[in-house]
């Protein structure tokens, strides 16, 4: 106990003792009573002073972090209905049965996936013939178009008459247009075969189907699935 405690003690004993001479406590009972009343006294004044030390003894533990800049995810939990932001509904652009079906209801698809394949055995057997016709009126513009400058190159050299001139060219003319309709209908008939496979035009949820195997669609005639 530091010095002023032992002063303070002292105080507080001499203070004890005036209170018992005041109230008629004298002799060897008073002295004992003082001593009581003092030790008690400066055992609590040194339980107080030591508890105080105690408490302020601890260090306060401190923790650091670096400071940084990122995303903070945030959560909102709430009820309420779904809407897509974009949907598509599927609708068959060729006639024919349902073959095939390539997704499963509420399953996620990509854009491109394979949704259903119409049976496309008319249109593959379609094309086939439409190929073979191009190759037919591949040949003939060839031939018309050898004739056409033979007979050319005989009006030049005054060998034949313009009127033959002139109908080989227009031969070899139409035989041109012919090859490239030819072309074109092939090429109406490949984009129906395409179409047999109906892919996903956009990346989302596949939603209810409408239409199962073996069931006959018409082109345009009604939505298959939304996405």
């Amino acid at each position: 106990m530091t010095d002023k405690r032992k002063m303070t003690a002292a105080g507080l004993g001499h203070g004890v003792a005036g209170l018992l001479k005041k109230r008629g406590i004298t002799g060897k009972r008073g002295l004992t009573a003082w001593i009581a009343s003092a030790l008690i006294m400066a055992g609590l004044w040194a339980a107080g002073c030591g508890k105080q030390e105690q408490l302020a003894a601890p260090a306060v533990p401190v923790s650091v972090a670096t400071v940084e800049q990122k995303t903070m995810p945030r959560q909102i939990a709430a009820n309420g209905l779904i809407e897509a932001y974009n949907s598509v509904a599927v609708v068959p652009q060729a006639t024919g049965r349902i073959v095939e079906v390539g997704f499963r209801q509420g399953s996620y698809v990509r854009a491109g996936d394979l949704l259903a394949v119409i049976d496309p055995s008319t249109y593959a057997a379609d094309l086939r013939a439409a190929e073979a016709v191009i190759a037919q009126q591949k040949s003939q513009t060839e031939f018309k178009q050898a004739q056409a400058e033979r007979y050319a190159e005989l009006w030049r050299k005054q060998a034949v008459s313009y009127d033959q001139y002139e109908y080989y060219q227009s031969q070899a003319v139409t035989q041109e247009a012919a090859y490239r309709n030819a072309q074109a209908a092939a090429e109406v008939l490949r984009i129906k075969l395409e179409r047999c496979y109906i892919r996903s035009p956009i990346e989302g949820v596949a939603g209810e189907y409408l239409a199962d195997v073996g069931t006959l669609v018409t082109e345009n005639s009604g939505r298959l699935v939304t996405v």
